[in-house]
């Protein structure tokens, strides 16, 4: 928007007194910019995944007048899990693709600025064969990885050739499978060459073991603590004490485990560190997180999903989903919380009405529940 300042050496009378068209002819016209009050910036975190990935979104907005901003996440394919300024970009069950995000921050006067990036999905590598996987599941220690006497090293990141691959390395049945009724874009062949050198690198890697301990039950506002660990192919270190979960993975030496709410307004949660770490084929690496649920529920689910990351030549990283398992949390009221005191142990219940308690609230706000109904029923009266 622009507005117009117009200077002249002529007073305010004369300018009364004269019509613009007649002013005179020096008079200079400035243009003047205006300031936006809400502005937004977006961000993804892969910028490109495979099929099944996650990637991160974030909006980053400003408002001139230091108003309050709440964001808004939507996109053209895939499941978007928000939460402030983050959302979660699922893609599972999608082809390849570009997907088009939008990223919206609104003040609370009700002006708002939007902006629009991309997310790439790869195509997935193709699933490897038993005969594929024998050769590593054999000899290992405590039967995970392919070990022996001469263990093989993980292999370097691959390049992907800059010639042509042979015609029977890409098969026109697979190219046929790539287009559905999402009318996706045309693909290249060097993005089925890319898949090709990943599936490579995929089919190296050995098999190394993640666990998992997550509380079956939390308590209201009060932060517990999730970790998951991912042993090295050749990790013959103690396992996880008091581990809730375990499964078999291939492991890279770089990956990536999250931690992820079905309902995103039913948790905090804050990990500890990075999201991408070394991981050594002879060692474990830890992952921790604070999670302090925000909503009392039955049976409320955490997902863990943990990520090969394969080196580009190009020095990025592409997340490549390995392994995911959902987790059930219970998250008692907190009346529940002081009827169960109560009756196992009747004066740890006077630590939850005490002022400063973690039930002082919630009884304070009984009784003052109770002081306006009475004089609401009296006043009806």
């Amino acid at each position: 928007m622009l507005a117009v300042v117009a200077l002249t050496g002529a007073s305010s009378r004369g300018f009364a007194q004269n019509p613009p068209h007649l002013q005179h002819p020096d008079t200079v016209h400035l243009p003047i910019e205006t300031i936006p009050l809400v502005s937004v910036g977006c961000s993804a975190n892969p910028v490109s995944v495979f099929t099944g990935g996650v990637a991160t979104i974030r909006a980053d907005g400003r408002s001139a007048q230091n108003l309050p901003l709440r964001y808004s996440f939507t996109a053209d394919a895939g499941d978007l899990i928000p939460s402030g300024e983050e959302a979660k970009l699922v893609t599972s069950g999608l082809s390849p693709r570009t997907i088009r995000v939008i990223c919206t921050a609104t003040d609370s006067a009700g002006r708002s600025a939007s902006q629009v990036m991309e997310v790439r999905v790869l195509a997935m590598p193709m699933p490897q064969t038993q005969e594929e996987h024998a050769p590593a599941m054999g000899g290992g220690i405590g039967g995970l990885a392919g070990g022996g006497a001469h263990p093989q090293p993980t292999p370097p990141p691959i390049t992907v050739p800059k010639e042509a691959g042979k015609p029977s390395t890409e098969p026109k049945p697979q190219e046929e499978k790539k287009v559905d009724n999402d009318a996706s874009p045309a693909h290249s062949p060097d993005e089925y060459k890319e898949s090709e050198a990943v599936d490579t690198w995929v089919k190296n890697l050995k098999p190394g073991k993640i666990e998992y301990k997550v509380p079956q039950r939390m308590l209201m506002q009060e932060a517990s603590t999730v970790t998951a660990v991912i042993h090295g192919y050749e990790d013959a270190g103690a396992s996880l004490a008091g581990a809730t979960g375990s499964g078999v993975l291939k492991q890279s030496p770089r990956m990536k485990v999250e931690l992820i709410a079905d309902d995103p307004d039913a948790f905090t949660i804050a990990l500890d560190g990075d999201a991408v770490k070394f991981v050594p084929s002879d060692g474990a690496t830890t992952w921790t997180w604070k999670v302090t649920p925000n909503k009392s529920g039955v049976s409320q689910r955490l997902k863990i999903v943990g990520s090969l990351m394969y080196p580009n030549a190009n020095k990025t990283e592409l997340q490549l989903p390995e392994y995911d398992a959902t987790v059930e949390v219970d998250v008692p009221s907190l009346w529940s919380m002081i009827v169960e005191n109560y009756q196992h142990d009747p004066l740890k219940w006077f630590s939850y009405v005490i002022p400063g308690g973690a039930g002082f609230t919630f009884a304070a706000g009984l009784v003052v529940w109770w002081w306006k109904r009475k004089h609401k029923d009296e006043k009806d009266s």
